[in-house]
């Protein structure tokens, strides 16, 4: 028996019924089954589910009428199920929780049209038409459309990116990931011939090259990496020219120009990770901010000249 997703068993039964409803209960099985992309067997199993939901509300033993006899000769009949195919209400609190979770949806997708239709609905529901403001940090729309179209055609393109765009890589776009406050673009970096992460509104500008991607493996799992960049902690390095290279290798938020080098805004979800890197900086490092960050690679440093200086003695 084929293993069945839960989660996409019960969408895929809440838009059966009301569909059913519609037809007066009634449906060929296998026109059911092509129509949901499901096969007959695994419908009808999922059919026969039904018979075991029911409204409460109505009374014990309420439960949907399904024709099991009918479905093993390919024909669906349903009945007692009109409760399932009413509008879904919500309340005051869950309909501005749903218009929120929309508005902020708008900030990183250029398709729109879906998102404004179901805010228009749920605004006429309400009683009071409540606007609520939404502030992220987010990326020009244009942006998004020219990596979207870029990802939809296989196309290379160059990247003006981070602030005074101190980077200017040729990629090739894969895909747009969001983590919460954040939108990110995974691309393949043709010069540095690996996968890179850039963040969305960082870039700048988006230059069509007119070459086509090359085939490319699989790009590595964004997943863990999202999870800990969402709770990571914020540092910006002040580095001399030499240490420059820093800006295109290690996952960095903004770059500046400075006098006398680059600096380089970083989260930082691992302070091994940044003590390691720190220590092979060294005196390339001119300043770390917030200083605490850089206390553990002060301490290992001095530990490391003390056995030094022991050994030595």
């Amino acid at each position: 028996m084929a293993k069945l997703n839960s989660a996409e068993q019960v969408a895929r039964l809440l838009a059966l019924v009301p569909y059913l409803t519609t037809r007066g209960g009634y449906a060929d099985l296998a026109d059911t089954a092509a129509l949901f992309g499901v096969s007959a067997k695994q419908l009808r199993r999922e059919i026969a589910l039904l018979s075991l939901i029911g409204d409460e509300s109505r009374g014990p033993g309420n439960l949907i009428d399904v024709d099991l006899d009918g479905l093993d000769e390919g024909d669906i009949f349903l009945s007692n199920a009109d409760f399932l195919a009413r509008p879904m209400r919500f309340s005051a609190a869950e309909a501005r929780s749903v218009t929120l979770a929309l508005e902020a949806m708008k900030a990183w997708t250029t398709d729109t049209a879906a998102i404004e239709g179901a805010l228009a609905k749920l605004r006429q529901a309400q009683r009071e038409a409540v606007e609520v403001p939404v502030v992220l940090d987010t990326h020009p729309t244009e942006i998004l459309a020219a990596l979207t179209k870029a990802i939809e055609a296989d196309e290379v393109v160059r990247l003006n990116y981070g602030n005074q765009a101190r980077i200017t890589p040729v990629v090739e776009p894969k895909q747009i990931v969001n983590s919460g406050r954040y939108s990110y673009l995974q691309a393949f970096n043709v010069e540095l011939d690996d996968w890179r992460t850039y963040r969305l509104d960082r870039i700048e500008t988006v230059t069509p090259t007119g070459q086509a991607a090359q085939a490319r493996p699989e790009p590595p799992q964004l997943e863990g990496w999202l999870e800990r960049a969402a709770g990571a902690a914020t540092v910006t390095l002040t580095v001399s020219p030499e240490a420059a290279w820093i800006a295109e290798y290690w996952p960095v938020l903004a770059t500046t120009e400075t006098a006398d080098g680059l600096q380089v805004e970083l989260l930082v979800a691992d302070q091994a990770w940044l003590t390691a890197q720190l220590l092979l900086l060294g005196s390339q490092v001119r300043q770390v901010n917030p200083p605490a960050a850089a206390t553990p690679a002060k301490q290992a440093a001095a530990e490391a000249l003390a056995q030094y200086r022991e050994l030595v003695g």
